[in-house]
Protein backbone atom coordinates (compact mmCIF):
# COMPACT_ATOMS: atom_id res chain seq x y z
CA UNK A 1 0.00 0.00 0.00
CA UNK A 2 0.94 3.70 -0.83
CA UNK A 3 1.05 5.90 1.91
CA UNK A 4 1.51 9.45 -0.68
CA UNK A 5 0.07 9.96 -3.90
CA UNK A 6 3.08 10.20 -6.32
CA UNK A 7 4.37 13.67 -7.08
CA UNK A 8 2.18 15.05 -4.32
CA UNK A 9 4.70 15.69 -1.22
CA UNK A 10 7.08 18.67 -0.70
CA UNK A 11 9.68 18.17 1.95
CA UNK A 12 9.94 21.85 3.49
CA UNK A 13 12.95 22.95 5.66
CA UNK A 14 12.58 25.41 8.43
CA UNK A 15 14.96 27.22 10.01
CA UNK A 16 14.48 29.47 12.57
CA UNK A 17 16.86 31.93 11.67
CA UNK A 18 14.96 32.75 8.71
CA UNK A 19 12.00 33.81 10.76
CA UNK A 20 10.29 36.82 10.46
CA UNK A 21 9.28 37.69 13.89
CA UNK A 22 9.84 36.44 17.08
CA UNK A 23 12.80 34.19 18.79
CA UNK A 24 14.32 31.12 17.99
CA UNK A 25 11.56 28.57 19.92
CA UNK A 26 8.10 30.92 19.08
CA UNK A 27 8.01 32.18 15.97
CA UNK A 28 6.40 33.38 12.67
CA UNK A 29 8.08 32.41 8.81
CA UNK A 30 7.44 32.12 5.32
CA UNK A 31 7.35 28.38 3.97
CA UNK A 32 6.65 29.83 0.29
CA UNK A 33 4.59 27.42 -0.45
CA UNK A 34 3.54 26.74 -3.94
CA UNK A 35 0.54 27.09 -5.00
CA UNK A 36 -0.17 22.72 -5.96
CA UNK A 37 0.47 22.60 -1.64
CA UNK A 38 -3.38 23.67 -1.75
CA UNK A 39 -4.46 20.34 -2.24
CA UNK A 40 -2.36 19.27 0.67
CA UNK A 41 -4.21 17.87 3.82
CA UNK A 42 -1.26 15.85 6.04
CA UNK A 43 1.27 17.04 7.66
CA UNK A 44 4.32 15.38 9.81
CA UNK A 45 7.67 16.60 11.35
CA UNK A 46 10.10 14.52 9.28
CA UNK A 47 13.49 15.06 11.74
CA UNK A 48 14.74 17.94 13.88
CA UNK A 49 17.80 19.41 15.27
CA UNK A 50 17.78 21.77 18.14
CA UNK A 51 19.83 22.84 20.74
CA UNK A 52 19.81 21.31 24.05
CA UNK A 53 20.43 25.09 25.73
CA UNK A 54 17.71 25.65 27.63
CA UNK A 55 18.48 25.97 31.51
CA UNK A 56 18.43 23.82 34.13
CA UNK A 57 16.94 26.58 36.55
CA UNK A 58 15.08 28.63 34.60
CA UNK A 59 14.13 32.85 35.68
CA UNK A 60 10.85 32.35 37.80
CA UNK A 61 11.44 28.88 38.62
CA UNK A 62 14.53 29.33 41.05
CA UNK A 63 13.06 29.91 44.18
CA UNK A 64 12.20 27.96 47.59
CA UNK A 65 12.32 28.78 51.62
CA UNK A 66 14.26 28.07 54.11
CA UNK A 67 12.87 28.33 57.56
CA UNK A 68 14.68 28.21 60.75
CA UNK A 69 12.53 28.32 63.97
CA UNK A 70 10.12 30.92 63.34
CA UNK A 71 12.12 32.85 60.65
CA UNK A 72 11.59 32.38 56.79
CA UNK A 73 13.90 33.41 54.10
CA UNK A 74 13.76 33.11 50.48
CA UNK A 75 16.67 31.26 48.54
CA UNK A 76 17.06 32.40 44.69
CA UNK A 77 19.24 30.06 42.54
CA UNK A 78 20.80 31.90 40.04
CA UNK A 79 19.63 30.09 36.30
CA UNK A 80 21.77 28.42 34.79
CA UNK A 81 22.97 24.90 33.61
CA UNK A 82 23.79 22.29 36.42
CA UNK A 83 25.00 18.66 37.13
CA UNK A 84 24.56 17.08 40.31
CA UNK A 85 28.24 18.59 42.23
CA UNK A 86 28.23 22.06 40.87
CA UNK A 87 24.29 22.21 42.17
CA UNK A 88 25.14 20.55 45.44
CA UNK A 89 27.89 23.32 46.02
CA UNK A 90 25.73 26.40 44.77
CA UNK A 91 22.96 25.09 47.02
CA UNK A 92 24.18 24.63 50.02
CA UNK A 93 26.69 27.99 49.66
CA UNK A 94 23.10 29.73 49.60
CA UNK A 95 21.46 28.03 52.43
CA UNK A 96 24.42 28.85 54.90
CA UNK A 97 24.63 32.52 53.21
CA UNK A 98 21.13 32.93 53.85
CA UNK A 99 20.52 31.07 57.25
CA UNK A 100 18.72 33.56 59.78
CA UNK A 101 20.56 32.11 62.76
CA UNK A 102 24.64 31.73 60.49
CA UNK A 103 23.76 28.16 60.38
CA UNK A 104 26.18 26.13 57.46
CA UNK A 105 24.76 23.62 55.21
CA UNK A 106 25.97 21.27 53.37
CA UNK A 107 25.09 18.97 50.11
CA UNK A 108 26.29 15.48 49.44
CA UNK A 109 25.53 12.97 46.53
CA UNK A 110 26.20 9.31 46.42
CA UNK A 111 29.86 8.74 45.12
CA UNK A 112 28.50 5.34 42.91
CA UNK A 113 32.30 4.33 42.90
CA UNK A 114 31.88 3.62 46.40
CA UNK A 115 28.42 3.35 48.00
CA UNK A 116 25.01 2.72 46.20
CA UNK A 117 23.89 5.46 44.68
CA UNK A 118 19.80 6.29 45.74
CA UNK A 119 20.04 9.74 43.75
CA UNK A 120 18.99 11.15 46.53
CA UNK A 121 20.77 14.53 48.14
CA UNK A 122 21.60 14.32 51.63
CA UNK A 123 21.31 17.73 53.29
CA UNK A 124 23.26 18.43 56.39
CA UNK A 125 23.21 21.46 58.56
CA UNK A 126 25.70 22.92 61.10
CA UNK A 127 22.74 22.72 63.94
CA UNK A 128 20.62 20.18 65.23
CA UNK A 129 18.31 21.31 67.52
CA UNK A 130 16.53 23.93 66.14
CA UNK A 131 13.57 22.87 63.67
CA UNK A 132 14.60 23.35 60.17
CA UNK A 133 12.81 23.59 57.31
CA UNK A 134 12.20 23.84 53.19
CA UNK A 135 9.40 24.65 51.97
CA UNK A 136 8.92 24.05 47.94
CA UNK A 137 5.82 25.56 45.55
CA UNK A 138 6.25 25.04 42.04
CA UNK A 139 9.82 25.61 41.64
CA UNK A 140 13.44 23.87 41.98
CA UNK A 141 11.91 20.69 43.75
CA UNK A 142 12.48 18.81 41.35
CA UNK A 143 15.95 19.45 41.02
CA UNK A 144 16.26 18.83 44.99
CA UNK A 145 14.53 15.60 44.88
CA UNK A 146 11.26 16.50 46.95
CA UNK A 147 7.48 16.84 46.15
CA UNK A 148 5.60 20.28 44.71
CA UNK A 149 3.97 22.20 47.61
CA UNK A 150 5.79 20.36 49.70
CA UNK A 151 7.18 21.13 53.57
CA UNK A 152 10.02 19.06 54.59
CA UNK A 153 11.37 19.38 57.97
CA UNK A 154 15.24 18.07 58.89
CA UNK A 155 15.35 15.13 61.52
CA UNK A 156 17.80 16.70 63.46
CA UNK A 157 20.98 17.67 61.19
CA UNK A 158 19.59 16.07 58.06
CA UNK A 159 17.59 16.54 55.44
CA UNK A 160 17.21 13.74 52.73
CA UNK A 161 15.21 14.03 49.54
CA UNK A 162 12.32 12.42 49.53
CA UNK A 163 12.02 11.70 45.79
CA UNK A 164 14.77 10.78 42.90
CA UNK A 165 16.36 14.36 41.77
CA UNK A 166 15.81 15.18 38.60
CA UNK A 167 18.10 18.14 37.72
CA UNK A 168 17.50 18.35 33.72
CA UNK A 169 13.93 17.35 34.23
CA UNK A 170 12.32 18.60 31.18
CA UNK A 171 12.37 15.66 29.04
CA UNK A 172 9.64 15.99 26.58
CA UNK A 173 9.40 18.68 24.43
CA UNK A 174 6.49 19.54 21.77
CA UNK A 175 6.24 21.09 18.96
CA UNK A 176 2.94 23.02 18.08
CA UNK A 177 2.09 24.81 15.02
CA UNK A 178 -0.73 26.59 13.18
CA UNK A 179 -0.33 24.28 10.48
CA UNK A 180 -2.39 21.75 12.09
CA UNK A 181 -4.67 23.96 14.05
CA UNK A 182 -7.32 21.13 14.51
CA UNK A 183 -4.50 19.26 16.64
CA UNK A 184 -4.64 18.85 20.31
CA UNK A 185 -3.15 22.37 21.05
CA UNK A 186 -1.87 22.49 17.75
CA UNK A 187 0.57 19.60 18.62
CA UNK A 188 2.57 18.49 15.31
CA UNK A 189 4.74 16.46 17.32
CA UNK A 190 6.35 15.06 20.63
CA UNK A 191 9.96 14.42 21.21
CA UNK A 192 10.19 12.07 24.49
CA UNK A 193 13.75 11.64 24.51
CA UNK A 194 15.07 15.32 24.45
CA UNK A 195 16.17 14.31 28.68
CA UNK A 196 18.63 11.82 28.11
CA UNK A 197 21.13 14.64 25.56
CA UNK A 198 23.75 16.31 28.22
CA UNK A 199 23.93 20.47 27.85
CA UNK A 200 25.34 22.30 25.72
CA UNK A 201 24.41 19.44 23.18
CA UNK A 202 21.79 19.34 20.29
CA UNK A 203 19.07 16.88 20.60
CA UNK A 204 18.40 14.94 16.82
CA UNK A 205 15.11 13.57 16.34
CA UNK A 206 13.80 11.41 13.14
CA UNK A 207 10.55 10.57 12.92
CA UNK A 208 9.71 7.09 11.51
CA UNK A 209 6.16 6.45 11.21
CA UNK A 210 4.73 9.97 8.93
CA UNK A 211 1.60 8.54 8.17
CA UNK A 212 0.77 7.73 12.38
CA UNK A 213 2.28 10.61 13.27
CA UNK A 214 0.69 12.73 10.62
CA UNK A 215 -2.01 15.83 11.46
CA UNK A 216 -4.48 17.41 9.50
CA UNK A 217 -2.95 19.98 7.32
CA UNK A 218 -5.13 23.07 8.20
CA UNK A 219 -4.88 25.99 5.98
CA UNK A 220 -2.50 24.92 3.58
CA UNK A 221 -2.68 28.25 1.41
CA UNK A 222 -1.42 30.48 4.10
CA UNK A 223 2.59 31.34 3.41
CA UNK A 224 3.02 32.37 6.92
CA UNK A 225 3.13 29.74 9.73
CA UNK A 226 4.31 30.33 13.22
CA UNK A 227 5.98 27.68 15.26
CA UNK A 228 6.98 27.32 19.19
CA UNK A 229 8.37 24.96 21.20
CA UNK A 230 7.12 24.23 24.28
CA UNK A 231 7.77 22.08 27.73
CA UNK A 232 5.94 19.66 29.16
CA UNK A 233 4.76 22.37 32.00
CA UNK A 234 3.51 24.99 29.10
CA UNK A 235 5.92 26.91 29.11
CA UNK A 236 7.86 28.11 26.39
CA UNK A 237 11.50 26.72 26.04
CA UNK A 238 14.37 29.50 25.77
CA UNK A 239 16.78 28.23 24.12
CA UNK A 240 18.99 31.21 24.79
CA UNK A 241 19.11 32.67 21.59
CA UNK A 242 20.40 29.26 19.62
CA UNK A 243 18.09 28.19 16.12
CA UNK A 244 16.56 25.06 15.12
CA UNK A 245 15.93 23.43 12.19
CA UNK A 246 13.49 21.21 11.12
CA UNK A 247 12.17 19.53 8.23
CA UNK A 248 8.25 18.94 7.32
CA UNK A 249 6.33 16.60 5.24
CA UNK A 250 3.71 17.93 3.48
CA UNK A 251 1.60 15.41 0.97
CA UNK A 252 -1.62 14.38 -0.19
CA UNK A 253 -3.05 11.38 1.98
CA UNK A 254 -3.63 8.16 -0.49
CA UNK A 255 -7.03 7.00 -0.71
CA UNK A 256 -5.21 3.21 -0.68
CA UNK A 257 -4.88 2.84 2.43
CA UNK A 258 -8.78 4.27 3.53
CA UNK A 259 -10.58 1.75 0.58
CA UNK A 260 -8.58 -1.34 2.09
CA UNK A 261 -9.34 -0.57 5.58
CA UNK A 262 -12.88 -0.58 4.19
CA UNK A 263 -12.62 -3.67 2.27
CA UNK A 264 -11.47 -5.52 5.42
CA UNK A 265 -14.24 -3.82 7.51
CA UNK A 266 -16.90 -5.13 5.12
CA UNK A 267 -14.86 -8.76 4.86
CA UNK A 268 -15.01 -8.70 8.65
CA UNK A 269 -18.86 -7.81 8.65
CA UNK A 270 -19.93 -10.87 6.57
CA UNK A 271 -17.66 -13.04 8.73
CA UNK A 272 -19.89 -12.06 12.03
CA UNK A 273 -23.05 -12.00 9.95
Amino acid sequence: MSLFHSNNVRIVIVDSSQRYIGTSSNFSIDLNLPVYCGDFDRIALSQISLPRSWYDVATNYNTFTLKEGAISTTITVPVGMYNVNSLATTIGTLLSSASPNGFTYTLTYPNSATVVNTNKYTITCSNSGTTKQLIFTNSMYQQLGFASSSTNTFTGATLVSTNSISISYINRVFLKTNACATAQDNILHEILVAGQYPSTSFVYYENINFDINSKEFTNPLNNSWDFSLYDRYGNILDLNGLEIVFSLILYKKSKTDELHMEHLKIQNLEKIL
